[in-house]
């Protein structure tokens, strides 16, 4: 199945709209990227907040992506190294998800980065900040 079972996903913000074209292939990319690694972090909860924010005169989407996994391996330093090939922290990862997910962010010129406090109490476990321009 597309997510493992006993993972509820919830998507929330954006009181206003955001419009940007986008080939369907890199959101899915992304968001399977994520749903996979909560699952694998024996997440129950993921969420993605959305939001607006204006830097440099520019209008950016935010999606703060957490879960309520293990969260960061206390091992993993520096903490962005998470999107280099081959770093894994779980026992069947690849290292490959997270690399490639950075790398289609970068070409919808946006930036990821691994967020080193937890999105909310509710999300304790991993938190991933993706900005992308409108």
């Amino acid at each position: 199945s597309w997510a493992p079972s006993g993972l509820s996903a919830t998507v929330e913000g954006l009181d206003k709209g955001f419009e940007r074209q986008f080939k369907p292939i890199e959101i899915g990319i992304i968001i399977d990227n994520l749903v996979s690694n909560a699952g694998k972090a024996d997440a129950s909860r993921l969420l993605l907040s959305l939001s607006l924010e204006k830097r440099d005169g520019k209008n950016l989407l935010v999606i703060d992506a957490a879960d309520d996994g293990s969260g960061w391996a206390k091992s993993l330093k520096p903490l962005d190294s998470i999107f280099e090939m081959g770093v894994t922290t779980g026992k069947t990862g690849s290292g490959l998800g997270l690399h490639h997910v950075k790398q289609v962010v970068g070409t919808m010129g946006g930036t990821i980065e691994a967020m080193p406090e937890p999105f909310d109490e509710s999300h304790p476990g991993a938190h991933i900040r993706i900005r992308l321009p409108a």
